[in-house]
């Protein structure tokens, strides 16, 4: 092996890339154990408590960042949601009324609907 002074010294980049590779291995590299069921499930609860005391403590800042979202994104929104309301099945029942598919819950527990079954 060459001693310090005999090297040649590295660029700006290759020192850069050097240090990169240290800092952070490449993905191949780490391998991590798959977790059991019981230690998943520890683990699921410990990130639900941390998101819970988050929103806790910084529940302006939440709503900050949700209003600049739906801000930044109506036009987008508007869109998805209505190609969602299009593309839903629409079902027209005995008793006359005709609803989406996810209401179907919903109209079965009306007035109209149950004054149609009782006759």
């Amino acid at each position: 092996m060459a001693t310090y002074e005999e090297r040649e010294p590295l660029s700006a980049e290759e020192a850069f890339d050097r240090m990169m590779e240290d800092c952070h291995p490449k993905k191949e590299e780490v391998k991590y154990e798959p977790l059991s069921a019981e230690q998943q499930e520890e683990h699921n609860a410990m990130v639900k408590r941390c998101k819970a005391r988050y929103r806790a403590k910084y529940p302006e800042k939440i709503a900050a960042a949700a209003k600049k979202y739906y801000t930044e994104n109506k036009e987008i929104i508007a869109i998805v949601a209505k190609k969602y309301r299009d593309n839903m099945e629409t079902i027209d029942c005995e008793c006359g009324s005709s609803f989406k598919k996810s209401g179907l819950t919903r109209h079965l527990k009306t007035i109209k609907h149950k004054d149609f079954l009782k006759k």
